[in-house]
């Protein structure tokens, strides 16, 4: 069973997952894409901490941008990765006790913004 937290962190994977997908959800513009490399920067400081840090740090992020802020706390999330699934769009999930959680949730945010960052600016 996930904690809020962890669930924060697994339904912001799923927002950033469907937003890049082919058809989008277009809450994203240019402008929030190119925010998430200060939502990376500012994982990246955390350092080692708790989901809760990261999952505070999602939602204020999510915060500055009313649309994505409901759409964030009002979507059925677990629908929405149903629906992904069913696309044979992978959403990754973390293995409990392959390693501490903390360090995976933090590490699979980050590699996910970077990734989509780098895509981009190409």
């Amino acid at each position: 069973m996930f904690s809020e937290s962890q669930q924060v962190i697994q339904d912001f994977w799923t927002l950033l997952e469907r937003e890049k997908g082919d058809r989008g959800s277009s809450l994203f513009g240019e402008e929030e894409w190119q925010s998430l490399a200060e939502l990376e920067q500012e994982l990246a400081k955390l350092g080692d901490v708790s989901d809760g840090e990261i999952a505070k740090k999602i939602i204020d992020w999510c915060e500055k941008y009313p649309a994505i802020e409901t759409s964030f706390n009002n979507e059925n999330w677990p629908e929405v990765r149903i629906n992904i699934g069913k696309k044979n769009q992978v959403i990754p999930q973390i293995p409990e006790g392959e390693r501490p959680i903390i360090t995976d949730n933090q590490a699979l945010i980050m590699a996910g913004l970077q990734k989509e960052l780098e895509k981009r600016k190409k």
